[in-house]
């Protein structure tokens, strides 16, 4: 899958019709002209800048809503007291109105557009189109009636597909396994994308990169080349595996491998499986599973003058190489498949050079044969004197701004008259393209004079000298 454009209204801060679009402003037609291909005119980067509290996370914020509509709404949102819904919250008629979101894509080389709008009820709106030649055509339209009841209209050859007021045609498409058109575009849509927030999910997708060495899905190879190009030091990585089986009958017989925490919150969890499965029939196998415990964790070994160096573990190692893993892994599989990586604020954990990388890594050619985009939020400014290295034109840097409504605004670089000799970076932090904070040091001084507080009482001391 390729993204051409996502356009939200009513997303958070997202409050009025809000368009990212990676279709470069040259490309008029709505297919490819003769003798033109769409790689020609799809960029495979877009990074957004943008101050601080500016929307640049609420954009990706409304991307996921959209793609978690579609993978969860048939089913785990189902289970929800209320229907998910992130309106403006700032204006009544906002707080009062519909949210929309729109994704124009390719498949195969087939052009399609869906999208949806959401209130607190439910789904409002939903439709696909594609263009099977030179125009438009509807595959599905659903709408929601002042009777509570729904109007749908499906394709001549396609299947219908009952739905509640809740959820997606395309999010039950995926439960529905038909193996027809609207599946498949449900799938490449709910797996399309990869969002990579470091700050929520690093643990979980370091976890994850360990399961897969362990299942041999990934080579020890491919992890340590993707730690050697960042030249952080490391040389080689090991896993360390341990097996061990518990008896909640007999705790004191289990393995003294099995650390306390993790040795309570398996005997708690058997006990919640033991009392949920009470007057059924479990055979020895499956008792036997509940009760093996896999340990498993990743030993790095570094460069060093010792001709046995001992191994550092993932607690030893820096944010910095810990994001690069993860990140790196991400683009890996993105430019293998020629899938799309979403990131917010990289550059909060990566070296600028790092960073660099990655983006060259979507912009090479030869490297990124398959079209795999990156979407990315940043503060560092440096990459906007870097376009040319970086493989970067005006229309892949996109900005940020909030008004003093609180709506955030977002545009194109290469919606500015420019010239090729300009310090993209010097205008830009000079406030010349907006998207930049308006600070006011001069408030921070009467802080500095007026402190209630005793910043050195005995129990502030004691805590210090406990840490």
């Amino acid at each position: 899958m390729k993204i051409l454009s996502f356009r939200v209204k009513n997303h958070k801060s997202l409050r009025d019709e809000t368009a990212l679009e990676l279709l470069d402003p040259s490309f008029k037609t709505l297919t490819p002209s003769s003798g033109k291909t769409w790689d020609d005119s799809i960029h495979t980067v877009a990074g957004i800048f943008g101050a601080n509290a500016s929307g640049k996370s609420n954009l990706l914020d409304a991307l996921w809503y959209f793609i978690a509509a579609v993978r969860y709404s048939s089913t785990s949102w189902q289970n929800r007291d209320s229907f998910p819904y992130a309106p403006f919250k700032l204006d009544q008629k906002s707080r009062d109105s519909e949210s929309v979101y729109e994704l124009d894509f390719l498949i195969d080389d087939v052009r399609y557009r869906y999208g949806f709008s959401t209130s607190e009820q439910g789904i409002v709106f939903e439709y696909l189109d594609y263009i099977p030649n030179k125009r438009w055509k509807k595959i599905f339209t659903r709408e929601s009636m002042d009777s509570g009841e729904y109007k749908t209209s499906f394709a001549a050859g396609i299947q219908k597909v009952e739905v509640t007021s809740r959820e997606l045609i395309l999010s039950r498409a995926l439960t529905l396994k038909r193996n027809d058109v609207i599946q498949n575009i449900s799938e490449k849509i709910s797996n399309g994308i990869d969002f990579v927030f470091l700050a929520k999910d690093q643990k979980s997708r370091i976890n994850s990169i360990v399961r897969d060495l362990d299942n041999k899905s990934i080579s020890f190879e491919e992890i340590e080349s993707l730690l050697q190009i960042a030249d952080i030091g490391i040389q080689k990585v090991k896993l360390w595996r341990h097996e061990s089986e518990y008896d909640p009958n007999n705790p004191n017989s289990s393995d003294s491998n099995i650390p306390p925490k993790i040795l309570f919150d398996l005997m708690r969890n058997l006990s919640s499986a033991q009392d949920s499965n009470q007057g059924d029939e479990t055979s020895s196998t499956e008792k036997r599973s509940l009760q093996k415990l896999i340990q498993r964790r990743l030993e790095f070994i570094h460069h060093s003058s010792d001709t046995n160096p001992s191994p550092l573990y993932l607690r030893d190692e820096s944010d910095g190489t810990l994001a690069w893993l993860v990140v790196s892994f991400a683009a890996l599989k993105a430019i293998r498949s020629g899938g799309i990586v979403c990131g917010d604020e990289l550059d909060s954990s990566l070296h600028p050079y790092l960073v660099y990388l990655l983006i060259r890594l979507f912009t090479d050619k030869s490297i990124n044969t398959q079209g795999a985009q990156l979407i990315f939020t940043t503060h560092d400014a440096t990459i906007l004197n870097q376009q040319e290295k970086l493989g970067l034109t005006y229309n892949n840097i996109w900005f940020t701004e909030k008004n003093r409504e609180g709506v955030t605004d977002l545009f194109s670089l290469g919606d500015f008259p420019h010239k090729e000799d300009k310090d993209i970076e010097r205008l830009y932090l000079s406030g010349v393209y907006g998207a930049v904070p308006f600070t006011a040091a001069s408030l921070f001084k009467p802080l500095v004079d007026f402190s209630p507080f005793d910043y050195t009482t005995k129990g502030d001391i004691d805590a210090q000298q406990e840490w």
